[in-house]
């Protein structure tokens, strides 16, 4: 393979140089927090402390949120870029490393080892696999089939769109685990502050007047005893609370297609199958090469399993939609509906149909599957906050009823 023209040297020191700009900026602004803490502390005391975490935490979810729609935003860019250049049959290596021009921090160092890498002659899905961060694995695959096929502009397109979609699903679960999150962290603090300092001033106050609690009252503050007694109960809220924050990034990233229901996960795994085998159909080559392919690269494990016996079934002698449906990788309608359309000649746009139909469905029942649980997760939360109202208000209530 020919070598295309080398990364220049200005591309490398200018993500030299904006490295050491970002890093220079993270320094200045944790100096910044840390004046900020000691003025506050000088002002609130303590308090300051508080003010700390609750403002550590709209930062990291912030910044969290920035980070990942701005990598987003940028593999959409990269994608597109690339497949306006392979449909012009422009050099890959001299198209990255102008792309990179536009961007700084640790996106450009990628960027621009991409670049390096198809300069010497690296495919574009061995470059993208040998970058880590930058692209996801289903990318690689889908620019792989694209290679083989030589449909390399509409492998990436397709990624491209791939990336939109994924990308709006998996933020919108994330902002919903977010305010989720700051709602129980913020919540468990007020209510520990309320039970460790007010309610036993309110046990007091009652005994004073000889006044009982109302048994809301009185069923919270045992549950508070049982809390305050047992060592690993507050740690383990605490770990809860922190591990739905540190999730986000994962999920805004490319994890929300695991938190699909089974069913859609499996349709979605069936529309990327039959995209990349409409890709071998377009080039005339046969299924199996597409199978062999998938089997070797395709990103789940289990996914890759069922391929590689599906393909197996057709070495033997199966029809490969017979095989792809024995291994539970498309459904009778759509072994139907191939079949039908491999007759008439038009199987690469059925392929694709039956693809884009499978992923509105995943989308649709993961939309529904969030519209229906969140209003009961929401639901919970007003239950434990109507609990704790009551028990805090209800003495209240009580002991003003017997003073009047």
């Amino acid at each position: 393979m020919s070598r295309g023209p080398e990364v220049s040297p200005g591309a490398k020191a200018g993500a030299s140089s904006a490295g050491g700009s970002w890093g220079l900026a993270r320094a200045l602004g944790v100096v910044l927090a840390a004046a900020l803490f000691v003025w506050a502390w000088s002002w609130t005391g303590p308090l300051a402390v508080i003010l700390l975490v609750l403002f550590t935490i709209a930062m990291v979810v912030g910044a969290s949120f920035m980070a990942i729609r701005g990598r987003d935003s940028q593999r959409y860019a990269l994608l597109w870029m690339l497949a306006i250049a392979a449909d012009h049959r422009m050099p890959l290596a001299t198209s990255v490393e102008a792309f990179a021009g536009q961007y700084r921090g640790g996106f450009r160092r990628r960027v621009v080892r991409l670049a390096e890498l198809l300069s010497k002659g690296t495919g574009l899905s061995v470059a993208l696999r040998q970058v880590p961060g930058l692209m996801s694995a289903e990318t690689a695959m889908m620019v792989e089939v694209g290679e083989e096929n030589d449909r390399l502009g509409e492998s990436l397109r397709r990624a491209a769109a791939q990336q939109s979609e994924r990308s709006t699903a998996s933020q919108e679960l994330a902002s919903q685990m977010s305010y989720l999150g700051i709602v129980l962290l913020i919540g468990q603090g007020i209510v520990f502050f309320i039970l460790y300092f007010i309610m036993p001033k309110f046990e007091a106050i009652f005994n004073d007047f000889g006044v009982e609690l109302p048994a809301v009252t009185r069923a919270v503050i045992r549950t508070a005893h049982y809390l305050s007694s047992s060592f690993m109960i507050v740690p383990l809220l605490t770990l809860a609370a922190a591990f739905a924050f540190l999730s986000i990034p994962w999920m805004s990233a490319d994890g929300a297609a695991s938190w699909l229901p089974a069913g859609s996960s499996r349709r979605r795994h069936a529309a990327l199958i039959l995209q990349a085998l409409a890709m071998t159909a377009k080039a005339n080559r046969p299924i199996e090469a597409g199978l062999h392919t998938l089997a070797l690269r395709y990103p789940s494990c289990g996914i890759r399993r069922r391929v590689a016996a599906a393909e197996e079934d057709v070495r033997r002698g199966v029809d490969w939609r017979e095989a792809l449906l024995r291994r539970g990788l498309i459904r009778t309608t759509d072994r139907e509906a191939l079949t039908s359309a491999q007759a008439v000649g038009n199987l690469p746009w059925a392929m694709n149909d039956l693809a884009d139909a499978a992923l509105r469905r995943a989308n649709l029942r993961r939309a529904l599957v969030a519209q229906a649980l969140w209003p009961i997760i929401v639901g919970m939360v007003g239950v434990v906050v109507g609990v704790l109202a009551l028990a805090f208000f209800m003495p209240l209530v009580e002991l003003i009823g017997r003073l009047s």
